[in-house]
């Protein structure tokens, strides 16, 4: 019963029916002998199930009961078990999630460690082995973000690049992968101010917009991500070229009225602040009255509980321009 509901919430996103499978796989565990050779199928299963009601309900007592029965059930078990490596992937990415929740580098260097040993065991050609490489690569953003080391970051990145390698062409989460990868990439450059990571960044944002369908609700997403980097472009470069794309990509990206969420308010800013640098640029007052216009919108579309509320939101103006020129353009992914 326990796993037919976790399957029925897994097909219908279903709330009330995760809370029952909850219930059930803890009764069936409690009813099962301590040799039971099932019970270490049950405590990995209610681990499952008690990440999804963290990620429905924010629960985060579900999310260490999930990590407790995770390592519960994979200990239980011989390396060779057929059920290993799912094991150690939805132990790994249960860790992730309580670092990130915690904010305790030592619990995603556990997820970071069982991501590694997960690809080093995969084959090549194992379906599993781009979500596997997807998990590690965000194991270690995650541990980045925690310890500011920078090989961690390059560490990531260079995930990334295997994760697009291992995608298949058609796979609905290639654009997800180009995203996460380029977002990586675009921290990596304001780290190491390596244009030649930059202009990576700008062509796998191209590849993300290009593979993403015209009605998608994440278009916008992958349309600011690359606005963002174009926009670094130019402030390293002082290409207007590069600028002027960047605010056409935003104004396609702050358009959709779909995103009415935090989003949305961070793409207003963003294209009135790219506004507002074009318009001081070129002199361009109706450039600079339409900035302050859409910079408005911006402040009007912010939560007023968001923490960034009322900070400024135009970030200072890079200061020496390089001689470099002509970033990149789009290349088949």
């Amino acid at each position: 019963m326990a796993f037919s509901l976790l399957e029925r919430y897994q097909q219908t996103g279903e709330l009330g029916v995760l809370q029952q499978s909850v219930s059930a796989f803890r009764q069936a565990i409690q009813v099962s002998g301590k040799w039971d050779p099932g019970r270490s199928a049950l405590v990995s299963a209610l681990s499952i199930a008690l990440r999804a009601l963290y990620e429905d309900t924010g629960d985060v007592a579900a999310l260490h009961e999930a990590v407790t029965a995770g390592r519960w059930g994979l200990q239980a078990i011989r390396t060779d078990h057929p059920g290993y490596m799912n094991r150690v992937l939805n132990l790994g990415i249960a860790l992730r999630e309580l670092g990130e929740q915690t904010r305790d580098p030592n619990v995603v260097l556990e997820a970071v460690s069982l991501g590694r040993w997960a690809i080093g065991a995969l084959p090549q050609h194992d379906p599993r082995r781009p979500g596997a490489l997807v998990d590690l690569a965000a194991a270690l953003r995650a541990l980045h973000d925690l310890t500011d080391e920078l090989p961690v970051l390059q560490e990531a990145v260079m995930v990334g690049r295997w994760t697009i390698q291992a995608t298949p062409e058609h796979d609905p989460q290639r654009p997800a992968a180009f995203h996460r990868f380029g977002k990586n990439l675009e921290t990596l450059f304001h780290r190491t101010g390596d244009l030649a990571v930059l202009g990576e960044a700008i062509t796998v944002g191209r590849w993300a917009v290009q593979v993403t369908p015209s009605g998608d609700v994440h278009l916008a997403d992958h349309l600011a991500l690359l606005a963002g980097v174009l926009r670094a472009w130019f402030e390293r470069t002082r290409e207007l070229a590069a600028l002027r794309e960047a605010i056409q990509l935003l104004r396609a990206a702050a358009s959709d009225q779909r995103r009415q969420d935090f989003n949305h308010a961070y793409f207003l800013m963003s294209l009135g602040s790219a506004l507002v640098l074009l318009s001081e640029e070129t002199g361009d007052v109706a450039l600079l009255n339409e900035g302050v216009q859409q910079l408005r919108l911006a402040v009007a579309a912010t939560p007023g509980d968001y923490w960034g509320y009322g900070t400024p939101w135009l970030p200072p103006r890079a200061t020496t321009p390089s001689a470099a020129s002509g970033w990149p353009v789009l290349a088949s992914p």
